[in-house]
């Protein structure tokens, strides 16, 4: 029996009601943890050729319950690997989904492994069988992180977060130069407080 396997990579873009972004790149090196084994994987380019991708369905979390269910879904393969675009439905799944934007923190794909081989340490997916499906990420952490998503109201490209650990590096230098300062205008005042006190005594 074939085994389906899934792999998550990093956020999607939106722009309203718009989602586009990667569902998978080749060429990225990445550690896969899958029950008590941990490995190093590597989609290789070419992986996806041939295959029908008409037939790929878009949902949350792997779960088939969840099947977003856009109209518009469009799934290619591009130089870097698999790019999808959709429109996010008004249904109840849709909308919930855009209230859920800021959660979503990555993507992932569920395969069937045709070929594989190994390169040193690392596992290379040289051909996939069949790709039954895409999924937003809902809360949980990306296997790949090349892969985004982004949007209007939220940056969420890999350049995004580096400007925000970048904003919180500064604030966190601020903090300790104000911190600092306290610290050493506190012992500035307790050497003067003990001067006068020593003055005092003396007269």
């Amino acid at each position: 029996m074939e085994e389906l396997e899934v792999r998550n990579v990093a956020i999607p873009a939106h722009t309203d009601r718009h989602l586009s972004g990667w569902a998978l790149q080749y060429n990225v090196v990445t550690e896969i943890r899958n029950g008590g084994d941990t490995f190093k994987e590597s989609l290789a380019k070419g992986c996806l050729d041939g295959l029908d991708l008409n037939q790929v369905k878009l949902f949350i979390n792997h779960n088939d319950d969840y099947n977003v269910e856009p109209d518009n879904l469009k799934v290619e393969l591009r130089d870097e690997g698999l790019h999808f675009s959709c429109d996010i439905p008004d249904t109840p799944i849709g909308n919930w989904l855009m209230d859920e934007l800021d959660n979503l923190t990555g993507m992932s794909f569920g395969f069937v492994v045709e070929e594989e081989t190994r390169s040193e340490d690392v596992r290379v997916i040289e051909k996939i069988a069949h790709l039954k499906e895409v999924s937003l990420l809902h809360k949980i952490d990306p296997a790949y992180p090349k892969t985004k998503i982004c949007s209007k109201t939220k940056e969420c490209t890999l350049e995004a977060r580096a400007k925000e650990d970048a904003r919180n590096a500064k604030a966190l230098a601020i903090g300790l130069a104000i911190l600092e300062q306290r610290e050493k205008n506190f012992e500035d005042a307790k050497r003067m407080m003990l001067n006068v006190q020593k003055n005092y005594l003396h007269d």
